[in-house]
């Protein structure tokens, strides 16, 4: 690695008519800027440029971009903030997507079928065994049973 640290971070930076200074080194795959600070130290490169333009930020500081662009370092559209800062901002912003949410035996935690749980209700409605019963042939709690039979879990399933 030739050259000062400060002189190998401006070397990768192309100063844009938007304002941005576009990070023009490797990148990860949501598109932010990856800088080796030292052949073993490779940091954000946004997260680099804030910290030489302001000085000192915590591990647990996370550095926001006020233009929304990942790929730029011009710390004018940088700034610091939370966790939650980061996920409010990026959901303002309309970036945030909730992952799909896996219901039924498609859950991961899942531990009863569809049919096991019509079954159940089934069986139930017979008056012929007790929640407990269930519980004890299914491998689940008597509570697990009474949410089945009240519809507070597995509602999609008749």
């Amino acid at each position: 690695m030739k050259g000062s640290v400060p002189e190998r971070f401006v070397a990768r930076v192309c100063i844009c008519d938007s304002g941005c200074w576009e990070w023009t080194g490797s990148r990860n795959a949501k598109g932010y800027g990856r800088f080796a600070v030292t052949p073993r130290k490779i940091v954000l490169a946004h997260r680099y440029a804030f910290l030489a333009a302001y000085g000192c930020i915590g591990d647990e500081v996370c550095v926001l971009h006020r233009c929304d662009n990942p790929a730029c370092v011009n710390p004018d559209h940088l700034f610091a903030g939370t966790k939650f800062d980061n996920y409010y901002d990026m959901r303002d912003k309309g970036r945030h997507v909730d992952p799909p949410r896996a219901s039924g035996s498609a859950h991961p935690r899942a531990i009863l079928s569809e049919a096991q749980v019509s079954e159940i209700r089934r069986r139930y409605e017979q008056r012929t065994i007790s929640q407990k019963q269930l519980g004890r042939i299914y491998g689940v709690s008597e509570s697990t049973i009474g949410a089945i039979i009240k519809r507070r879990i597995w509602r999609t399933v008749s």
